[in-house]
């Protein structure tokens, strides 16, 4: 059924004159044949496009995974759980080194693969398996997301809903992205769970009867379990439902709404069906104690409580209307703000514990860390000044079509039907709440773009519909109704055709991946095996080349990784960044461009200026103010300088690079995408004796890069009254990783000597003592 039934738009049409030719017949129904040809169509469409990575993720034979690096982590986290290693799958030994720490995300997606991979693989597949396994599994999840929005469009709003949100879910890059082979993250899965619940409800509403409603209460109540099982903040499937229940309970008079109130009792339900598997697959599945587990990480009590107390604010709504009769519009809006308060008020009440994970939960929602404030899916969608609002919109555009626009044109003429139809008011003001809702929440934060495109394609088909049904009856054809739906069809998803023909990035550069493979065979020294770096990059370490670290993108994990880590990027001081490294057994430093990760974690330097700064410029694009500080920090010199010796400073003794990928934008350092891997050593502890008090005394050695990059590595150092230069020298003569090394030039501009230091006395510092003799 569609928003404005055919025969009234129709009545509202004056009529022709008596001598015009009779109206045009309503347009027929489409013949099975052909409604299965559309299907398959747009199936075989949104197919087309989510495989269209082919090429990049299984050229060369082994799975390279595209987007970003979330994927590395989601089939390494099910390779151990198919091994049974310690602390799978609810928390990782190798987060937060050496502490170790609970996984963000909870298990259901990575137990999929796991058993995807033992499937198609055996009883013990590989890590090759298991990668490819996992590549396919968001295609199919996206398949099956196209069939529930169909669904969901079907319930809310007939065939013409129906093939409006099943084509934007096939084709319009906010959803398909998530939905790519080779990007096997919980999001496609997030998705199509929220369908499953959202339709539910929508059965509920349109369908009256107790097969109906069980069914409803079936899907609710699975779909809102599995949805917190992989995801942990799949509190947001229960905002629309939430809201829908509040606005009918405050439009509804006299409580005498059916659908209404079925829809009610059914949520009540379904919500306490759902706390109930939740609660069980937690004490069968999870951590000793799951339940007294209260953290917004993973999934345990916090969880279940965040569905019982939907559950009972569900239940009041619907015991609220036996209570009253014909109250006023102030009373019902009071009558759901209490509704909705008395549950959460007597839940945080009762645990101080589930006070302190909602809030965590409210630092992610209102992106109130440090971290949170800076990462792209945490800011608005427009104007936030870090790019030129031209590109956002152009981005936007590019992602959702003209879906948004179609289904702002829609919504005046759906609420309009509303009012007018009672019958159909429930249903109609869910199609609504299911768009503005997450339009709301979507232009704040762009992680819940994914959650908008369904609704507003929804919504945008019945746009179509109606438009087509206008040009129908001016230009009296059945051919011109049917143009212009093909027409706005095309308009709706037109903005996307350009990103379905570009290469889909690939999640990490190929030098960057055979870097951390070299990783994997360096051996660590005692008490140093973890490795520290660019946060981005985390997942990768631990993927390809099999060591611990300090932090990844699953910043959450370890509540001090973070900052630990800002502490060291932002030291100037080497001794105080060698204390922290040691602190935290670290013996590699992964690093990346520092000028990101300066901005990026400024909230973690407290009370002191940030030395670099992102200044929005809403017409051009933000720019980076960069203080001359940042080129003093111990990060940047290594980086940039390779931890050579300056004017005013030392060479850093305690680090030596050991790898690196050729350098991109030589001309431009702060543009630069090399990765560096640098070793961190005590360095060779150097002694020159023979010195005049107070003469300056330089050490120099060349260096090789496994590039084939030459550098000049010197220090320096003044006598003291012994007339004894000390300084710490981090290489060792020959090779040093794949880079190689001479042997030390010692010199005080009169006199020089050369000194070998030797893989040992660089990784245990110990002491070389050397005396000038003879001419420079």
């Amino acid at each position: 059924m569609s928003a404005v039934p055919e025969a009234r738009a129709a009545a509202a049409v004056p009529g022709p004159a008596a001598d015009a030719p009779p109206p045009p017949a309503p347009a027929p129904p489409p013949s099975r044949w052909a409604a299965v040809l559309v299907w398959t169509l747009l199936f075989a469409a949104g197919l087309a496009v989510r495989i269209a990575p082919w090429h990049q993720v299984f050229g060369d034979g082994e799975v390279r995974f595209v987007v970003d690096t979330d994927p590395h982590y989601h089939v390494l986290r099910s390779e151990r759980m198919l091994r049974g290693e310690p602390g799978a799958p609810w928390r990782d030994p190798g987060l937060d080194w050496p502490h170790g720490a609970d996984i963000t995300w909870p298990p259901l997606f990575d137990a999929t693969i796991a058993a995807g991979a033992r499937l198609t693989g055996g009883p013990e597949p590989g890590r090759a398996e298991i990668a490819r396994a996992a590549a396919f599994l968001p295609v199919i999840l996206g398949l099956l997301a196209i069939a529930a929005a169909g669904v969901v469009g079907a319930l809310l709003l007939g065939r013409a809903g129906a093939l409006g949100a099943a084509l934007g879910c096939a084709l319009l890059p906010a959803s398909v992205e998530a939905a790519k082979l080779g990007r096997p993250d919980q999001h496609v899965a997030e998705q199509l769970l929220w369908l499953v619940v959202l339709g539910s409800l929508a059965l509920a509403v349109r369908r009256p009867g107790r097969r109906a409603a069980a069914a409803a209460v079936c899907g609710i109540g699975v779909g809102a379990a599995l949805s917190f099982l992989t995801w942990q903040g799949s509190a947001f499937a229960l905002v629309v439902p939430a809201a829908f229940l509040a606005a009918v309970h405050v439009l509804d008079a006299r409580g005498a709404d059916p659908a209404a109130r079925r829809a009610t009792i059914v949520w009540a339900l379904g919500c306490a069906l759902g706390a109930v598997l939740l609660a069980a697959a937690v004490l069968a599945w999870g951590v000793p104690g799951g339940l007294r587990w209260t953290d917004v990480r993973g999934v345990g009590g916090l969880h279940v409580a965040i569905l019982a107390g939907n559950a009972a604010f569900a239940g009041l709504l619907a015991a609220l209307p036996r209570l009253r009769a014909g109250a006023g519009l102030a009373r019902r809006a009071l009558e759901v703000a209490l509704a909705l308060a008395l549950p959460l008020l007597a839940t945080l009440a009762v645990s101080p514990a589930l006070r302190a994970g909602a809030a965590r939960g409210l630092v992610a929602l209102f992106a109130s860390s440090p971290w949170y404030a800076a990462i792209i899916e945490f800011r608005p969608m427009l104007f936030t000044g870090i790019v030129p609002l031209r590109y956002e919109l152009t981005v936007a555009a590019i992602g959702f079509g003209f879906s948004v626009p179609f289904a702002l044109a829609s919504l005046p003429a759906l609420l309009r039907a509303a009012a007018r139809s009672p019958a159909d008011r429930a249903r109609l003001v869910l199609a609504a709440l299911a768009f503005v809702v997450p339009l709301g929440l979507a232009l704040a934060r762009q992680r819940f773009g994914l959650y908008l495109v369904v609704p507003a394609s929804l919504l945008a088909g019945e746009a179509i519909r109606s438009w087509a049904g206008w040009i129908g009856r001016r230009f009296e054809s059945l051919d011109a109704r049917r143009a212009a739906v093909v027409a706005g069809a095309l308009l709706l998803v037109g903005p996307s055709f350009p990103q379905h023909l570009d290469a889909t990035p690939e999640s990490a550069d190929r030098a960057h991946i055979e870097a951390l493979e070299w990783l994997r065979g360096a051996v660590p020294a005692p008490g140093r095996e973890g490795v520290a770096g660019t946060w981005t990059l985390g997942h990768l370490v631990q993927y390809y080349a099999g060591k611990p670290v300090l932090l990844s993108p699953l910043v959450e994990a370890g509540d001090e990784a973070m900052p630990e880590y800002a502490g060291f990027l932002f030291e100037r001081d080497e001794a105080a960044a060698e204390r922290i490294l040691a602190r935290r057994r670290i013996g590699w430093l992964a690093l990346a461009n520092p000028l990101n990760d300066a901005y990026t974690l400024a909230g973690y330097r407290p009370g002191r200026a940030p030395v670099a700064v992102l200044e929005p410029d809403l017409w051009r694009g933000g720019g980076v103010e960069i203080d001359p500080l940042f080129h003093a920090l111990v990060a940047s010199r290594l980086y940039y300088e390779d931890g050579v010796g300056r004017i005013d400073a030392a060479g850093l003794g305690g680090f030596r690079l050991l790898y690196e990928t050729p350098l991109q934008t030589p001309s431009d350092p702060h543009s630069e995408t090399a990765l560096k891997i640098f070793g961190v050593v005590e360095g060779a502890r150097v002694e020159v004796r023979g010195v005049a008090p107070g003469a300056p005394v330089e050490a120099s050695l060349r260096l090789r890069t496994n590039t084939g990059r030459e550098v000049l590595w010197f220090t320096s150092a003044a006598a003291g009254p012994d007339g004894t230069a000390s300084f710490r020298v981090p290489y060792a003569a020959g090779l040093n990783g794949a880079v190689w090394a001479t042997p030390l030039s010692v010199t005080d501009g009169a006199r020089a000597a050369m000194a070998v230091a030797g893989e040992e006395d660089v990784v245990a510092g110990r002491l070389l003592r050397v005396t000038l003799s003879g001419r420079r």
